[in-house]
């Protein structure tokens, strides 16, 4: 049994009654109950904190959230009502671990200490007054953390979305975002690892901080291995505390150094693609916020990873298709030209072993012509061959370009002529570069001309592009009527697209002129 001195002891470490005099404190003592608990009696239910202060006299109590221990209080320890303990403890139960003896005050007893006594009332007061002062400040600088913390999440999220709309290759816009990604969780390891198409093989894309022997063995391991197998599974954030303890983590870590490990699926279209890893010090453990961070950041990788390769795709089904085109050119084009080639030589070969020289001029000058179609279809397609100039050279010099080699080279002449300042919008660039393309293409196959003439006119609302050629022309109402040729149909198309207009001109034996006007507003 503790004397009352030990109590009064004990009263004053309580901060709310550390300016009271000892005959204040002993009115405390002798006003207020004693009170035991047996183990496992729930003195105080979470978010329930009653009305009632509780001075630990003899035994223990634990503090819990749920089933987490926050705290063991012993003798002279108090808690309850008017404690003003931090948010987590003031929201939680107070548990009796072993029998205990409590000194117990109520509010109704302190308002008629406060009623009778009014110097214990202003000093009681004094105290709440500095003790909420102190709780606004903690409260306020929490909140300022809170801030901080979600600031630099954005900015984060911010970096990220920047760096994946950035026109960069693959592996570059991966490891400038696994760089965001460690900078944003305070670490200096970490991996993107990205699935096979058969979801066999996880393949390492990037890294940061790993030696580079470890990086060898880390460059194509099996999806249903190590720690990534749990992530792919159940495609959702594994944490680890330490992942030098995890039984199948030697694919990680090699040098047994503790380290928290944090592993992310990233996901596009419900479709996993790979596994985004961080790691750092387990002195610094992944909380709640963060692992949602890196989830939404490996989300942003997904989508940019899915992009890459319906962009690769794409590409990879235009090369089949432009492959598929040339090949039909070649046959239309420049192999019936050459199998006219042969005929033509062979039945030179026998009028001359006829005998019959004066009968092979006509098949020889049909060879020189043939062939010299041929030559000019295979310059053309050898061009069409080349990467695109349009992006480095612009309209004007990529049309010239294209005139000096394959019209000229076909003994063409040729004159490009332009006015006015060009300041085009990409889509219509291409389209009039392709336009002109498909009018030079024409001539060269079809008109017979040994000149050709671009000009291009450009306003301060219009541009008009005019390709003109002296060759044999045609009837545009006839060709009109047997539904006009591929060629014809690309343009009117092209134009339709632009907002433009289509004209030609041409006559039998006349020549063709091929105008095209696009506004510019």
């Amino acid at each position: 049994m503790l004397k009352q001195a030990q109590t009064i002891g004990f009263l004053k470490e309580v901060p709310l009654f550390a300016q009271f005099r000892e005959d204040e404190l002993k009115l405390l003592v002798q006003a207020a109950r004693q009170q035991r608990f047996e183990p496992g009696t729930l003195i105080i239910r979470e978010n329930e904190m009653g009305n009632e202060f509780f001075l630990v006299l003899e035994g223990q109590v634990e503090v819990r959230k749920g089933k987490e221990p926050l705290a063991i209080l012993n003798a002279g320890q108090f808690f309850g009502e008017m404690v003003f303990l931090d948010e987590m403890v003031r929201s939680a139960d107070v548990v009796v671990t072993e029998n205990t003896r409590c000194l117990v005050l109520t509010n109704d007893l302190l308002h008629e200490l406060i009623l009778t006594h009014p110097d214990m009332a202003l000093k009681m007061m004094a105290e709440l007054a500095r003790r909420l002062r102190n709780t606004d400040q903690e409260s306020y600088a929490v909140l300022e953390q809170r801030v901080a913390d979600r600031t630099r999440e954005l900015s984060a999220l911010y970096e990220i979305t920047a760096v994946a709309s950035e026109a960069l290759d693959l592996e570059t816009t991966l490891k400038r975002l696994l760089e965001r990604s460690l900078e944003a969780m305070g670490a200096n390891m970490g991996t993107i690892q990205l699935l096979d198409e058969a979801g066999d093989r996880l393949t390492l894309a990037t890294h940061q901080g790993f030696p580079p022997h470890l990086i060898q063995e880390m460059a194509s391991v099996p999806s249903n291995q190590g720690v990534s197998k749990r992530v792919l599974e159940r495609q959702e954030p594994l944490l680890i505390s330490d992942i030098t303890q995890h039984p199948k983590a030697a694919e990680i870590i090699a040098d047994r150094c503790p380290h928290a490990y944090l592993g992310v699926p990233m996901r596009a279209k419900g479709k996993v693609l790979g596994v985004l890893s961080i790691l750092r010090e387990t002195a610094r453990p992944f909380n709640v916020e963060e692992v949602a961070l890196l989830a939404t950041i490996a989300d942003q990788v997904g989508v940019v990873v899915e992009n890459a390769r319906l962009r690769q795709q794409a590409e990879e089904a235009a090369v089949m298709e432009e492959r598929g085109r040339l090949a039909r050119d070649l046959h239309d084009s420049v192999t019936q030209s050459i199998y006219s080639v042969t005929l033509f030589a062979e039945a030179a070969r026998r009028l001359i072993g006829d005998g019959e020289l004066a009968n092979t001029k006509d098949y020889l000058e049909q060879l020189r012509d043939t062939s010299q179609q041929a030559l000019k279809e295979l310059r053309l397609l050898v061009y069409e061959l080349r990467p695109a100039l349009l992006k480095q050279e612009g309209l004007i010099g990529a049309l010239r370009q294209r005139l000096s080699t394959v019209e000229e080279r076909a003994n063409i002449h040729t004159k490009l002529i332009h006015k006015g300042t060009l300041k085009l919008k990409k889509p219509v660039e291409v389209g009039l570069y392709h336009i002109a393309q498909e009018a030079l293409n024409n001539a060269l196959k079809h008109a017979s001309a040994s000149q050709v003439t671009v000009r291009i006119l450009a306003h301060a609302k219009q541009v008009t592009l005019e390709i003109t050629d002296n060759g044999v022309g045609f009837d545009p109402r006839s060709v009109a009527q047997h539904g006009g040729g591929v060629g014809m149909a690309s343009m009117q198309e092209r134009t339709t697209r632009l907002g433009g207009t289509l004209q030609v001109i041409s006559a039998p034996g006349q020549g063709t002129s091929i105008r095209v006007r696009v506004g510019l507003s």
